[in-house]
């Protein structure tokens, strides 16, 4: 039988590679989805998950979002969506449009998308780094 000071040294390295990817950021997968019918929001959309493997990629333009005491990358997102969504308007949202008019009466549709994308997440006391990998 093993006494617990023999599992030491595997001990200290699983915690330092736990402690390590802490303070190096997460991959994150980011989606959204915004819908407007008739200039009235119909769905919003966001979804914040952790990657299952790394992302591949450089990271690019970083956003930096206050947390304000939080480490919840959702809810930092919902209490700033306008940053976040001029933000990803200039990497890769894509926007549809629809209008239909019967009786003389005008019906549209607007859609905002943002595909799943990957973004490497840094938190910092004050503030949250977030960087869409390319």
């Amino acid at each position: 039988m093993r006494s617990r000071d023999g599992n030491r040294l595997k001990t200290l390295a699983i915690f330092s590679l736990v402690f390590c990817v802490q303070l190096l950021g997460v991959d994150t997968i980011i989606s959204y989805r915004l819908v407007v019918r008739d200039a009235i929001i119909l769905n919003d959309y966001l979804s914040v998950s952790r990657a299952m493997t790394k992302c591949e990629g450089h990271a690019k333009n970083a956003i930096y979002i206050d947390t304000n005491g939080s480490k919840n990358l959702h809810t930092i997102l919902e209490n700033n969506p306008e940053a976040f969504t001029q933000f990803i308007a200039h990497e890769n949202l894509q926007v549809s449009h629809r209008e239909k008019t019967l009786n003389a009466v005008n019906h549209s549709t607007t859609i905002l998308q943002m595909a799943p994308t990957c973004f490497a997440v840094d938190f910092n006391e004050d503030f949250v780094k977030i960087s869409p990998l390319k």
